[in-house]
């Protein structure tokens, strides 16, 4: 008897190529996978970083007056887990740590607006500086709040659409530089009487940085804090 080809079975393959052999057009970086009924694109894994984007707040503005708290991004340079952190890139200059922080408006000039940052450390607060150094630093209050005071200078009060972490504090001897027309996320305000409290304590740190002698080594110690 003659062996017939079954009709259930699979015509024979005829490609110029073997089944499934991926061929890599150059410069393109994108692989294709030819068979005789198709050809399939297969385009590499791209690893996709999670965006630390602002939050979505109050409103937006381009206009900004001293004593507001803006979402401000901020770029600081680090030389510490450049690699293992999604908030760190390698840049040509060195690894830069990149994270939204909240500011204060202290001085609005026409093109550079003048801002104290804020931290919280991790959520641990003022008690997590050295006691030398907390005479640069001031604690932020929520309006209307109870506040437990760690440092020497009494809290600043703030107004915001949500009220911000106990453990929130303000830099007065670290000023961010931001472009005063860039868009930034309204977050609050600050009353005008806690503004002046505000630059009062960075004029008389500065003042004390001013009249230290000129000899190398000389640090600003406590100034007279304001309660």
């Amino acid at each position: 008897m003659t062996n017939q080809r079954s009709h259930r079975e699979a015509p024979p393959q005829h490609s110029n190529t073997a089944s499934g052999e991926l061929l890599q057009h150059a410069g393109a970086g994108v692989k294709v996978t030819r068979s005789s009924d198709q050809t399939r694109p297969t385009y590499p894994k791209i690893h996709v970083t999670r965006q630390h984007s602002a939050p979505r707040l109050v409103q937006v503005r381009y206009d900004y007056s001293k004593g507001d708290i803006l979402w401000i991004p901020q770029h600081e340079p680090t030389t510490m887990g450049a690699y293992l952190c999604e908030r760190r890139t390698l840049t040509a200059a060195g690894p830069v740590y990149s994270i939204y922080r909240m500011g204060i408006v202290l001085f609005p000039f026409a093109s550079t607006l003048v801002c104290l940052p804020c931290y919280t450390w991790s959520n641990r607060g003022l008690i997590s500086r050295e006691a030398s150094e907390r005479h640069e630093y001031v604690e932020v209050k929520n309006t209307g709040s109870i506040h437990r005071q760690m440092g020497p200078n009494r809290p600043v009060e703030v107004t915001c659409a949500k009220p911000l972490l106990p453990e929130t504090t303000i830099h007065l001897t670290a000023p961010v530089k931001v472009a005063f027309g860039t868009r930034f996320r309204y977050v609050g305000r600050l009353e005008k009487g806690e503004w002046e409290y505000l630059a009062r304590l960075y004029w008389e740190l500065y003042k004390a940085a001013r009249d230290t002698p000129w000899e190398a080594g000389t640090l600003v110690g406590p100034t007279a804090s304001y309660g």
